[in-house]
């Protein structure tokens, strides 16, 4: 787990990112929501009191925090430096009248999300795609039936109020966005449902034969389980050549599609196959998740399930990145008030999986 220590510089009509410091968390604290509040004072080094925040949620001015925090240059010649030993130090910015220190829990590089992280999100729905997976199987010669599982992480399975709302968001086909689930039932690991189509499927594995199942969850962010959030997550599924029949495939999985190959009289000698570059053996969900921005600058989380050894390479249209880690960074852009485009590509030698995202003014 790894905490984020954000500090805004404000001033009238102006906002910047002043410092972002990572903070390794060694005790648990008692937040509900995983952002450090009031309550949590002092185990990152500093006290925080007052204050509220968007895009990570509570927060509060903050004397103290953690060494070695990231700063930035700033519009109107912000500046400064974090202390040493293990107390912090003042930033100085001689341009704007308030410091506001805002911290959040994010996961280690490659892991699913915890209950905390998504309490921690004040926008509804929030969304994850690591907080539920669909896998859907096929028990019957008829394509058209199938038996679904959804899959929770552990701790996410204990907090889950009531039963999941699952459906087909998007398919690539018309007569794939007619199923209908039913008998969804709570199980060890997480739910099972069945899925039916009105008619018999017809379909052959081809590369446009792919659904995206959605999952909706309620999960409890407080013991009580008053404090509710709403949660959703898809997975993209595809028809693919099982070892004897077809099956239905899961992002993160390998799936062999029909290839429809010419065949030449004489046949001819064909090269031996050649490396291309593109590990794409299995599919990584991933997305951009922007935890805070200020002026003309952004943090932004590249949340995955590619595992912690994955490789990670940022690209921005404009501007400046700044790696905090490799899936963390500060996008700092030369105008808030443009359009701009980002895009992350996380790599593993089997797979791959690229997400964007826009910046768009405010």
């Amino acid at each position: 787990m790894r905490r984020v220590e954000i500090v805004i510089a404000r001033a009238p009509r102006l906002s910047a990112i002043a410092a972002v410091t990572i903070l390794p968390i060694v005790v648990s604290c008692g937040s509900r929501s995983g952002l450090q509040s009031s309550e949590d004072a002092g185990t990152s080094g500093g006290s925080s009191s007052g204050g509220s925040g968007a895009s990570g949620g509570a927060g509060g001015t903050s004397s103290g925090g953690g060494s070695g925090g990231f700063v930035i240059g700033g519009t109107g010649g912000l500046g400064g430096a974090g202390g040493t030993g293990g107390t912090g130090g003042a930033f100085v910015c001689p341009s704007y009248n308030q410091l506001v220190t805002f911290t959040v829990d994010i996961p280690p590089p490659g892991v699913p999300a915890e209950p905390g992280q998504l309490c921690a999100v004040t926008a509804e729905p929030v969304e994850s795609n690591t907080a539920a997976r669909v896998t859907l199987t096929k028990y019957s010669p008829a394509l058209e039936l199938a038996q679904g599982f959804v899959a929770l992480p552990p701790d996410l399975e204990k907090v889950v109020v009531g039963v999941p709302k699952i459906s087909i968001k998007t398919a690539d086909l018309a007569v794939l966005t007619q199923g209908q689930v039913s008998n969804v039932t709570q199980l060890a690991g997480g739910f099972s449902f069945h899925l039916t189509w009105p008619g018999p499927l017809n379909l052959k594995p081809e590369p446009y034969v792919r659904l995206v199942m959605e999952v909706e969850l309620e999960i409890a962010c407080d013991p009580s389980g008053t404090e509710l959030r709403s949660v959703t997550s898809i997975t993209e599924i595809h028809l693919c050549i099982g070892d004897a029949d077809l099956e239905w495939v899961s992002s993160g999985d390998e799936c062999t599609a029909c290839k429809t190959i010419a065949e030449m009289a004489p046949t001819p000698i064909l090269p031996d196959q050649l490396a291309d570059g593109l590990p794409l053996a299995r599919a990584f969900r991933l997305r951009v998740v922007e935890l805070a921005r200020a002026g003309n600058a952004a943090l932004l989380l590249a949340e995955n399930d590619a595992g912690p050894d994955a490789q990670y390479r940022w690209h921005a249209t404009a501007g400046r990145l700044e790696e905090l880690a490799p899936d963390l960074v500060l996008w700092t852009t030369e105008s808030a008030e443009l359009p701009h485009l980002l895009q992350v590509a996380v790599e593993q030698p089997d797979g791959a999986a690229v997400a964007s995202f826009d910046w768009e003014p405010l």
